[in-house]
């Protein structure tokens, strides 16, 4: 089973800008339900929200994939979506998500 990243916790916090999404693109994710925090109400940020941020981003924004596909995507995942695309993709003809394996 593919789990999410465990948290590294830092010294030093981190703004939104560090995940590449605007404001209006985090409260997006946030009203959908996606955020395991409010980014509205929490100003510093920790590595492992912009960890899932920059993912989350990358399936919602970056990928040009329509809002119910990537919803389905996600939705195979555990929340919170602390994954790294470097570990994980997305199969798109088994429709679910497989670890990447180096040989």
């Amino acid at each position: 089973m593919i789990e999410p990243n465990f948290p590294v916790f830092e010294l030093s916090g981190y703004s939104l800008e560090h995940s590449g999404l605007t404001r209006s693109q985090a409260q997006e994710l946030s009203r959908l339900g996606l955020l395991s925090f409010d980014p509205q109400t929490k100003t510093e940020l920790a590595g492992y929200d912009i960890e899932e941020l920059k993912f989350l981003k990358k399936i919602w924004f970056d990928s040009g994939l329509d809002g119910p596909t990537a919803s389905r995507m996600v939705g195979k995942l555990r929340r919170p979506y602390r994954y790294s695309l470097d570990k994980i993709y997305w199969d798109f003809g088994a429709q679910d998500w497989k670890e990447v394996k180096l040989s």
